[in-house]
């Protein structure tokens, strides 16, 4: 039996084509709180006008996540700039070895612009260590209807103990938020 293979895309570097680049920014702060049997995930949630004002959102200490009943899905009514990252505290980062965040379809005409923000405010195209936040430019589906459309890589930082010896260690995930629009 053939293992499944999850094929990805790169997000284009370049802008989208009709996006303004003056369009208000909205965030997203992931939690993963668990425990050996159960990871609950949460998120915080704002809008911002300015890219400043969003930056020192991403940046605030960590706050107990509101639990919403879908928290992974991106509701949205028009083109912004999406900002998803991690508390700066907390034990997850997007992968410092592959993009933080993939397309999972060939239309990429409506997302673009991606750069990675590590904790010491270090911003690239390409993946980086430390990397706790993630923007890029998004304009609505050209459907007015649920897109599935990316998959976000990230780790769980950890602690293990190998041959009685703590060595640091991460756990791969993807996840796998849904863009809804109009919202």
């Amino acid at each position: 039996m053939a293992a499944n293979v999850i094929e990805t895309l790169p997000v284009p570097e370049n802008i989208p084509a009709g996006f303004d680049e003056g369009v208000k920014h909205i965030c997203f702060k992931i939690s993963i709180i668990g425990d050996p049997t159960k990871i609950l995930f949460g998120y915080k949630k704002d809008e911002f006008a300015s890219e400043v004002e969003a930056f020192n959102f991403m940046r605030k200490p960590w706050v107990p996540p509101m639990l919403p009943d879908n928290p992974l899905d991106i509701v949205f009514k028009d083109a912004r700039w999406l900002h998803i990252g991690f508390y700066l505290e907390g034990n997850v980062q997007f992968s410092p070895t592959s993009p933080g965040i993939s397309l999972k379809v060939k239309s990429t005409s409506g997302i673009g612009g991606l750069r990675h923000v590590s904790s010491t405010k270090t911003e690239s195209f390409a993946p980086i260590p430390d990397c706790r936040h993630l923007f890029l430019a998004v304009l609505p589906p050209p459907q007015q209807t649920y897109n599935d459309f990316f998959n976000l890589h990230v780790e769980v930082l950890q602690t293990i103990e190998r041959g009685g010896v703590l060595v640091p260690a991460s756990l791969p995930l993807i996840l796998d938020p849904s863009i809804k629009y109009p919202g």
